[in-house]
This record gives C-alpha cells, sequence and structure tokens, in this order.
C-alpha cells in the first residue's frame, strides 16, 4: 500500500469520525486529533480498529505512538500526519 492510499484513508477515517462524535466538518493533515478536533480516549479506541481493519495492520502500535507524542518538545502534537507516519511505519514492519 503506497503512502498516498495510507494518507487518504487516515484521513478518510478521521474525518468520519470527527463527523460522527464532534460534528467536525473539515479537517486538515496538520490538525490535532486531540487539540483541533477533540479526539477523546474512547474515539482513539475506535480510530485503532477502524485503521487495523481498513489498512491490514494487525496491532497497531496506538501506545507507542501515543508516548512518543505525548513527550514531543516542539510543534503540534497528535497530528493527523504523524498518525499517516505512524501506519506507514506500522505496514513496513513484518
Amino acid at each position: 500500500m503506497t503512502q498516498t492510499t495510507v494518507g487518504e484513508t487516515v484521513l478518510a477515517t478521521v474525518s468520519d469520525l470527527a463527523r460522527r462524535y464532534y460534528g467536525v466538518s473539515a479537517i486538515d493533515a496538520e490538525d490535532s486529533l486531540v487539540d483541533d478536533l477533540g479526539f477523546e480516549s474512547m474515539t482513539f479506541v475506535d480510530l485503532t480498529l477502524l485503521l487495523e481493519t481498513k489498512l491490514g495492520i494487525e496491532a497497531f502500535p496506538i501506545q507507542a505512538w501515543s508516548d512518543q507524542q505525548a513527550t514531543r518538545q516542539t510543534g503540534k502534537r497528535f497530528t493527523i500526519q504523524s498518525l499517516i507516519d505512524a501506519c506507514t511505519v506500522a505496514l513496513d514492519e513484518p
């Protein structure tokens, strides 16, 4: 799966959840799932399960991604782009 396809899938999945749970109609890859879109812990559970299914990731490392994002010293944390990058890496792992 190409990074473009991964990105499109992640954006579509996040967009659907943002619209359904929080009434957000427009998103951007640089939006923060937490600060800009208001995602909460249960939404992350849904997101993880959907991405595992749609992308064919056996076990998405959500805790490792979350820990890495929580300790960022610069820039926005929990961006959609960082999630796309994490999915791409997870798909590349054996």
